[in-house]
């Protein structure tokens, strides 16, 4: 999944003295095709995306439908799906931008029409309630699903459809093969279903889900804000995902700013046992920049057990069988190398059996790559984030931002209280609709500071290019933000300006035709694409010159020859 790009008119648009905000719902069906539009202006209300939740999000929306609208509200119903826009108007250009918030089914309407007020009000929830039982998703029988029949990402898709979910991305669910590489290498066997999965009457397609997501460590589902179901990774403490928002963009949007430590429910040892008490894993928090570390607090234990820790979750009966077969070839091995002499037959025997215990003792390598003790170790890593990092927050109380509409992403902020700057990740965004206010809820990471998103500066165009002898004056459409002014020619950089207009003077060896090309660029941004190649012509002066032997230079303008005595 692609996290949101942040644009430089989102930030000038959410400036106070730029802010018009309007309201638009379109009403799509369940294939999420376009029923009809409802345009009108927001009275209250909020947005609420929470990246620790399966249902992500969230809305209470009153707004003032467009007379024209009225007759589209009665195809708000439990058939069809409701998108929220947010939008905000430009008041130097009049543009009108439309930021979306989310694909909502309604739990609750209700419309108030008189002379004077026209106002809808709605309760929303996100397309989960259709799995979960809430509203819909409750199946009546589903056999046992059978190990190893199938990859998890497969039987995810065909319980989605189940539901009526076509729209997904769903990547590929595996066991860590070491607990330090969260990208670890994976293997075909790895993406199967590890064990039988039984499930009673009355078990809903979530329920389906949530098993396949909590299999292993780190992964989470969700639908985004398109209503497309999206299973991933999480945002780790010590992945290299980029920061989205720097200290500079959300510094000027800040109103106020809160620091919370959760101090009651810190656990900085994790000791996880599986299945029947015979894996064991611990994590602990010994990082020395974290006010949690034992080191610093002491140990705060908590011992828990999880079910799905096991051993590899591997085919015992093929593990068995592996084993059997290298016992064989051992023997065999053993008899022929205890021989003094052998004959080519054996000798043959003897390279194969060597060959193929190889081969088997590579494949069970393979098969109990993962160790129920490496899976429970993983997994208290997971919970110590939960029991120790998750303790220190901050809430960040903004302008309304309505370009941000997600969670789970990481953002580079100066923590008020000691001035150093650290990284953390959203946990929710709440946008108060009524106030046009945004509140930012993120927890801090300890995996150093996070590196920020660049987006690229937008491309420019030439307007005049101008070409005297071996001298080019080049103007280029001045792009917003832009610091310099780059000339390439033939894809090499020759010269830099801060203004849109750049001259560069060639040297003699230059003269011919040429290719001429600009980009833009400007701090905090990848310089943009270059400009399309423009054919040039430098010339050298047409005069004749004579040098004398002092070394001075003697010439005439129509090039006539002169004699030097």
């Amino acid at each position: 999944m692609e996290r949101f790009i942040l644009r430089e008119k989102d930030i000038r648009l959410v400036t106070p003295t730029f802010q018009r905000r309007y309201a638009m719902l379109k009403i799509t069906n369940r294939a999420l095709q376009d029923v009809c539009t409802i345009h009108g202006q927001f009275i209250s209300g909020n947005i609420s995306i929470d990246a620790t939740s399966d249902n992500r999000r969230s809305g209470n929306i009153s707004m003032i439908v467009a007379r024209s609208d009225i007759r589209k509200i009665s195809e708000i119903s439990t058939t069809n799906f409701v998108r929220v826009y947010w939008g905000v108007q430009d008041n130097t250009t009049m543009e009108l931008s439309w930021y979306r918030q989310g694909t909502f089914i309604v739990a609750k309407n209700s419309f108030s029409f008189d002379p004077q007020t026209r106002t809808l009000s709605l309760t929303l929830t996100d397309r989960m309630s259709d799995l979960s039982g809430e509203r819909k998703g409750v199946l009546h029988a589903y056999s046992t699903v059978v190990k190893n029949s199938q990859r998890v990402d497969d039987l995810m898709k065909s319980v989605l459809e189940l539901g009526g979910v076509n729209e997904y991305d769903i990547i590929p669910i595996c066991p860590l093969k070491t607990t330090s590489d969260v990208e670890a290498e994976q293997s075909p066997d790895d993406l199967l279903v590890p064990f039988d999965f039984k499930f009673g009457e009355g078990v809903t397609i979530h329920d389906i889900l949530e098993k396949c997501v909590t299999l292993y460590p780190y992964y989470e589902m969700f639908f985004d804000v398109d209503g497309k179901f999206i299973c991933q990774k999480k945002v780790l403490d010590g992945d290299n995902a980029l920061a989205v928002l720097d200290e500079s963009i959300l510094r000027p949007m800040t109103l106020s700013e809160d620091t919370t430590f959760t101090v009651f429910d810190i656990k900085n040892y994790v000791e996880i046992w599986g299945k029947e008490g015979k894996y064991y894993g611990e994590a602990k928090d010994n990082r020395i920049d974290s006010p949690f570390a034992v080191s610093s607090i002491g140990e705060f234990r908590v011992v828990e057990t999880y079910e799905q820790v096991y051993d590899r979750y591997r085919d015992i009966a093929k593990a068995e069988e592996l084993l059997k077969q290298q016992a064989k070839y051992e023997n065999q091995i053993a008899v022929l190398e205890a021989k003094e002499k052998l004959s080519k037959e054996e000798q043959q025997l003897l390279l194969n059996n060597k060959s193929n215990l190889e081969i088997n003792l590579n494949a069970q390598k393979v098969n109990v790559a993962v160790h129920g003790n490496d899976m429970a170790t993983a997994w208290a890593k997971q919970k110590l984030e939960e029991h120790c990092r998750l303790n220190e927050s901050i809430t960040i109380h903004c302008v309304g931002l309505p370009c941000i509409n997600d969670a789970g992403f990481k953002i580079n902020r100066r923590n008020k209280i000691d001035a150093t700057p650290y990284t953390y990740v959203v946990q929710s965004v709440n946008h108060d609709l009524g106030s046009n206010t945004t509140d930012i809820t993120a927890t801090r990471f300890y995996g150093g500071q996070a590196a920020v998103i660049k987006y690229q500066m937008s491309p420019t165009t030439v307007t005049q290019s101008v070409v005297t002898g071996m001298t080019i004056s080049v103007t280029a459409e001045e792009v917003e933000n832009a610091d310099s002014y780059i000339l390439y020619v033939d894809g090499a950089k020759v010269a830099e300006s801060p203004t849109p207009t750049i001259e560069f003077t060639a040297p003699p060896y230059m003269e011919g035709e040429h290719e001429i090309t600009i980009s833009a660029s400007g701090d905090g941004y990848i310089t943009s694409q270059r400009t399309p190649p423009i054919k040039v012509d430098f010339e050298t002066e047409d005069i004749n010159t004579l040098i004398t032997d002092s070394g001075d230079n003697i010439s005439t303008d129509d090039g006539e020859n002169l004699l030097i005595d």
